[in-house]
């Protein structure tokens, strides 16, 4: 009955949500008397135990971090060998000695009922000394406690303090922690406030750096900011958040720096003592309270290799015999998938997970970089019960509790009807696309030990407090939204670190031994600078009095490390000008003639390539069979047959004169070299005698000729042998053909490219090559060396210039030029006046973060909402805050005309912004991509939630998670609010209410419970 009436509270906002889910669940498990399994601690895989319980796992005793290479006085203070404390002092500090910190207080802010280790209790005197502090250690290393005494410190001085996380998840988990530790505290997460007066405020990033451009009150009393997983300042899209907030804090406040392990830890300190002028302690230690293991699982083996051992050292033997597996089971992941594959890797995982299982060394979380594959993981192992009677019991009284607060419909959604038997048998799935209240009952139940394997994507790695025992990498190449990449070290690093012991590496034949030990066992990323210029931040900057972008520019650590580097290159300058000066070439002056030819002839034959490869003229001699010359990035692979060709998924739906060489991929059978085909990386073959046939996708453009030769293929080229068969009939061909050269397609009379350019280029090839054989040095005998070592010069001058340009650069404002391209933008669009200062419409445009501010802003001034009903507003904002690839967009049918016309009209704004920013110089803006970029595939979606459609029905709509719906409805509502806020600036109430109604539209059931 308890348990039915608190199910059954409504409860108006989302903050209450998650911490009435964890209530429900402390309910539920007093209910039942439950006992949650403990788990043992026993070892896997024979876990080697060091002899040495003294042995030091640091950096060293007395390693000191890199030298700081800018004006500061560096003094560091050596502790245990637990840790790594230094301090950075800016120069012309003249306050009191940082070094001589004062003992800790008999009556400490914060007690703790264990002893702090060495980090722990460094960092946490210095707080005590009233002084900023980074402290880098690995997750799960107690961090938080720092963070705890930081606030306690600022509460008993009667301060307020202000606890910021790069994601609202964590804002959310930090704000539960923290507000049962603490009491008074609050949460901001831009879609939730509660209790803003609190001593504590928890909140994203964002929310901070937003008060500080609107001068909030609040930031009067704050003392401390603790900034959580700092390191997040490296990523590309919303790293500049922490410059811009750094940067415009008041210099009296202090800080405490949470980071997981970083190797220019000082670096990044040194930027903060030098833009606020007072020291910054830096606490390292990459010591583990578990050292971890790592292990390799082949593709189709039985058994599991220790790559890595505790000590971090690398196994290189085991490492080749666990690819010598794969290549004896002759399967491997790569390729093109299938069924087969597909089957092949889950079966895998469940030999995994049963021996997990069998070891008690679960919970494990199982890493994947795809939602889909998450859920088909989790699907292959569905009838593996992992509970006990009674958990199974617990798991379904805590879920249907749980969604009681949703509707009848919503609670037989797709997602949550078939989430249920996974979770029963102690299987779980996290990622972006699971509905909110999911997401929570399944971490709630990962916490509670009730699940005991969770297939999770990157995500969960960031900052939640949810360690494993195991954690397995389904995957080691990941698409960063430009290229498919490797893992690099410092992500592997803060995946792996999740696990409390092992780490289970899946492997594939595509993984070389440097590959692996890079990954494996290398160094944690830097933590560079992700500083970028943003509209939002020039025309916010333009409303705060002394303050200007140029201001920021050069305080932020772009620049910090733009000037860090000059010593160093002035010193690489100075080396390469004493080799320049001992170089002595022979005939100088000719072989400056003799190399000048030759480049003009590459820049010919460039212009020559660049038309014959336009696929307009090149598709009709992409035939089966046909000879090719291939050339690419300075490697020569010679001639071979065409195989087959793809073209861009995006380029088949544009015009043929539209379409880029890039679109398309040219499979060529070339010889390689055979060591570089076992790496999966092919190469050209420096011994022909050795080289090995095998079919290369290249660009159109890496084509340098085409043949009038076609050549007669095998059905069927996947063995060796015939791809070998295939090779000698062309050397039989070809030695039949005069002279034994392959013949050219001509341009012009062949191919009927009809250019003028393409004549012009033939005849000035023609007269460039006749010059270079006439030349003096064309018949000397020594011409290659002699020429190779003119061309070392070359190079060393070329390095030279480069050298001296960034050196001049490192003197320069960073981004200035930006800044002046953009500025002309807004000056051209009218939103500043010709001194940039602002006008109204760049007065609402520094209103909007959620959405494109331009585009928005042109929209509103075009009144091209003022006639549309709010849902059809809702509708047509949403495409400004979903993601989608640009082929899905492109590929987009509308059943709604007004909205196919609402939408035409955004991207008719959107194509005038992005036409005057490319006119105004902006580089790095394509016309095509932006617009391309604002996605209709949840407008109809939206409108149908808007007019009162269930759930349920607005999913069957749309292919697109469930999850992902409410968090783009979620920002569209956070993008609403602001828009309401906009238009309030200028006056217009009854666009204001537009908004407003729009809002409210989106705001009820599953999308806001």
């Amino acid at each position: 009955k308890e348990l039915k009436q608190e199910a059954g509270t409504k409860r108006p906002r989302e903050f209450d949500r998650t911490p009435s889910v964890a209530a429900l669940a402390e309910k539920v498990k007093k209910t039942n008397n439950a006992k949650i399994k403990k788990l043992k601690p026993k070892t896997l895989f024979d876990i080697e135990e060091s002899d040495d319980e003294d042995e030091n796992p640091l950096v060293g005793k007395n390693n000191k971090m890199e030298d700081d290479k800018t004006e500061v006085e560096n003094k560091e203070v050596m502790t245990r060998n637990e840790c790594l404390h230094e301090v950075v002092v800016p120069k012309g500090y003249n306050g009191p000695d940082p070094m001589k910190m004062k003992p800790m207080w008999e009556v400490p802010a914060k007690s703790y009922p264990f002893q702090l280790d060495e980090f722990q209790r460094v960092s946490v005197q210095a707080i005590e000394n009233n002084m900023s502090v980074l402290v880098s250690a690995h997750t799960s290393a107690g961090k938080t406690a720092i963070a705890e005494y930081a606030i306690a410190t600022s509460l008993k001085q009667n301060s307020r303090v202000v606890y910021t996380s790069p994601i609202k998840a964590l804002s959310n988990q930090k704000f539960r922690d923290l507000e049962e530790e603490f009491g008074s505290v609050g949460l901001m997460t831009g879609d939730v406030t509660q209790n803003p007066n609190a001593s504590c405020m928890v909140m994203t990033t964002e929310i901070l750096r937003s008060m500080l451009y609107r001068g909030s009150e609040l930031l009067n009393e704050v003392k401390w900011v603790i900034f959580d997983e700092v390191h997040y300042m490296r990523d590309r899209e919303r790293g500049v958040v922490w410059e811009e907030t750094l940067i415009l804090l008041p210099n009296n406040v202090k800080h405490v720096f949470l980071s997981a392990t970083i190797p220019n830890a000082k670096e990044f300190a040194g930027w903060i003592a030098n833009i606020k002028g007072d020291p910054v302690h830096v606490v390292y230690t990459d010591y583990r309270p578990t050292p971890l293991q790592h292990y390799a699982f082949p593709s189709g083996g039985d058994q599991m290799f220790q790559v890595v051992n505790e000590k971090g050292q690398f196994k290189e033997e085991n490492f080749y015999e666990s690819m010598r597996v794969i290549q004896k089971q002759g399967r491997g992941y790569q390729g093109k998938g299938g069924q087969k594959m597909a089957s092949r890797q889950g079966g895998d995982i469940k030999n995994i997970v049963k021996t997990i299982m069998q070891q008690n060394f679960y919970p494990c979380i199982i890493f994947s970089f795809s939602k889909r594959d998450c859920e088909k993981y989790a699907q292959s192992i569905i009838k593996m019960n992992l509970n006990e009677e009674e958990e199974r019991s617990l798991v379904v009284e805590i879920f249907n509790a749980a969604i009681q607060t949703l509707t009848e419909d919503d609670q037989k959604l797709p997602q949550v009807v078939n989430m249920l038997p996974l979770l029963q048998n102690g299987i779980g799935i996290h990622h972006s696309g699971l509905l909110p209240i999911i997401k929570e009952v399944i971490e709630l139940l990962f916490q509670e030990g009730l699940v005991k394997v969770l297939f999770s994507t990157e995500t969960f790695s960031m900052g939640l407090n949810m360690p494993a025992r195991t954690v397995v990498f389904t995957n080691y190449r990941k698409f960063d939204g430009h290229d498919l990449r490797l893992v690099s070290s410092g992500e592997y690093i803060q995946m792996s670190g999740r696990a409390r012991g092992i780490v289970i590496i899946m492997l594939k034949k595509d993984l070389d031994e440097s590959q692996a030990r890079q990954m494996l066992s290398g160094k944690p990323d830097k933590l560079n600078s992700a500083f970028y210029l943003s509209y939002y931040m020039i025309l916010n900057l333009m409303r705060v009095e002394e303050i200007t972008p140029e201001y920021i520019m050069q305080r932020s650590l772009l620049q910090y490390q733009n000037e860090q580097k000059k010593p160093e290159l002035e010193k690489q300058k100075l080396a390469i000008d004493h080799k320049l000066s001992d170089m002595v070439i022979e005939n100088e002056g000719q072989m400056k003639t003799f190399y000048y030819l030759k480049r003009q002839i590459e820049i010919q034959k460039n212009q020559i390539r660049n038309i014959i490869t336009k696929p307009i003229y090149a598709a009709e001699f992409l035939n089966t069979g046909r000879m090719v010359q291939v050339s690419a990035n300075g490697k020569t692979w010679g001639w071979g047959p065409i195989i087959n060709f793809a073209v861009d998924r995006v380029a088949q739906t544009k015009p043929m004169e539209s379409r880029s060489p890039t679109d398309y991929s040219v499979d060529v059978l070339l010889y390689c070299d055979p060591v570089s085909i076992h790496h999966d990386v092919p190469q050209p073959a420096p011994n022909p005698q050795e080289a090995v046939p095998e079919i290369v996708p290249v660009s159109l453009n890496s084509i340098e000729s085409f043949s009038t030769l076609r050549i007669y293929l095998n059905k069927n080229l996947k063995t060796l042998s015939s791809r070998h068969e295939v090779m000698n009939r062309i050397k039989e061909t070809i030695s039949r053909l005069p002279n034994e050269k392959i013949p050219l397609a001509d341009p012009v009379s062949d191919m009927n490219i009809a250019e003028e350019l393409i004549v012009s280029s033939q005849k000035e090839l023609a007269a460039l090559e006749d010059r270079l054989n006439q030349h003096p040095l064309s018949n000397s005998p020594n011409i290659e060396a002699s020429f190779a070592h003119f061309m070392k010069k070359v190079e060393l001058e070329q390095h030279a210039q480069k050298l001296s340009k960034e050196i001049e650069d490192c003197g320069r404002i960073s981004l200035i030029n930006d800044l002046n391209q953009m500025q002309r933008v807004l000056r051209r669009l009218q939103f500043v006046s010709k001194d940039n200062h602002l006008l109204t419409k760049g007065r609402v445009a520094a209103e909007i973060s959620a959405g494109d501010s331009l585009v928005l802003t042109e929209l509103i001034f075009q009144a091209a909402f003022n006639q549309m009903p709010p849902e059809n507003i809702a509708a047509v904002l949403s495409a400004l805050v979903f993601d989608a690839k640009p082929e899905d967009n492109a590929n987009y049918k509308f059943n709604v005309k007004p909205l196919e016309e609402a939408y035409e009209q955004l991207l008719k704004s959107a194509k005038r912004v992005a036409e005057v920013t490319k006119d105004a110089g902006v580089e790095k803006v394509e016309v095509d991509t932006y617009v391309q970029s604002f996605s209709p595939l949840l407008m109809e979606v939206t409108h149908a939630w808007c007019k009162g459609s269930p759930f349920i029905e607005i999913c069957k709509m749309t292919s697109i998670y469930e999850g992902s719906i409410v968090r783009s409805m979620r920002r569209l509502d956070e993008l609403l609010r602001q828009l309401c806020v906009a238009t309030r600036t200028i006056g217009d109430t009854a666009l204001e209410e537009k908004f407003a109604k729009a809002s409210t539209l989106l705001k009820r059931d599953i999308v806001f419970s």
